[in-house]
């Protein structure tokens, strides 16, 4: 929360297009080296070197595009308005854990007599891919629900 996520991804794009300029003059560089015999290959070495470990980061992220689908908004329920229940909604803001990017977080819990429902919902607020994100953040949730669930099914009835 120190930098809003706008300004911080604009901030995020100039470093990775600073980060390809200097291998585009790293590459200029060895080729100048190799044709006229120029100093300084360690220089251009260790920039080259630099140059691709700030943009590893990015290749990871536009890997991870490729895997996944083009989604920001996923919602387990296919039909969220359903009538005659007795139903909360929990809200939240989650966090991503590389960059803290924001997604608004929906959790629905319903009653409809014979069983309980939940329902999540987690929608990122920048960009338009979530690398998987909201997904595996409801995998995890709906995970540790069912595992809580099962404990306390299977514990001894409070005296």
């Amino acid at each position: 929360d120190f930098v809003d996520a706008p300004p911080f991804l604009w901030v995020l794009a100039l470093v990775a297009l600073l980060a390809a300029l200097a291998l585009l003059l790293a590459g200029i560089a060895l080729s100048r080296l190799w044709n006229f015999g120029d100093r300084g290959g360690r220089d251009l070495s260790v920039g080259a070197l630099l140059a691709v470990l700030v943009l590893a980061p990015f290749g990871v992220a536009a890997y991870w595009a490729t895997i996944y689908p083009p989604l920001r908004d996923i919602l387990t329920a296919p039909y969220p308005d359903i009538n005659g229940q007795s139903e909360a909604t929990i809200t939240a803001v989650a966090r991503g854990l590389v960059l803290g990017l924001p997604a608004d977080v929906a959790i629905r819990v319903a009653d409809d007599g014979d069983s309980v429902v939940v329902d999540m919902r987690s929608a990122s607020r920048y960009g338009r891919h979530d690398l998987g994100d909201n997904a595996d953040r409801i995998t995890d949730f709906l995970a540790e629900l069912d595992q809580e669930v099962a404990g306390q099914v299977g514990a001894a009835p409070a005296e």
